[in-house]
C-alpha cells in the first residue's frame, strides 16, 4: 500500500496524528501540531490544516516561513557563553 508523505520547511508531518486530530473535530490541535511540529507561524499552519488534504499533493515538500527564535522539535538551542 503506497502512504503519502507529506513536508513541512523538510520536517515530514505524521499524517497519522494530523488526521487522527482532524477525524474528532480537533482542528486547532492539528494546527498547533503543525506550529510546533514544523517550525511555521500560526497563519502558514491554518492554512494548511485548512487545505489539507484536498489541496496538498501527496508527496509535497511545503516552505513556508520559520518562526524567529524557535527550535523544531527535538532540537535543542545550543547554550550562550556568558
Amino acid at each position: 500500500m503506497y502512504q503519502k508523505a507529506i513536508t513541512i520547511n523538510n520536517v515530514p508531518v505524521d499524517l497519522v496524528i494530523l488526521d487522527n486530530f482532524l477525524n474528532k473535530n480537533q482542528k486547532i490541535e492539528a494546527i498547533k501540531y503543525i506550529v510546533e511540529h514544523c517550525n511555521v507561524g500560526l497563519r502558514d499552519a491554518k492554512s494548511f490544516v485548512d487545505n489539507y488534504p484536498e489541496n496538498i499533493e501527496p508527496d509535497s515538500n511545503l516552505n513556508f516561513p520559520k518562526k524567529e527564535g524557535v527550535q523544531p522539535e527535538g532540537k535543542k538551542t545550543p547554550a550562550m557563553p556568558t
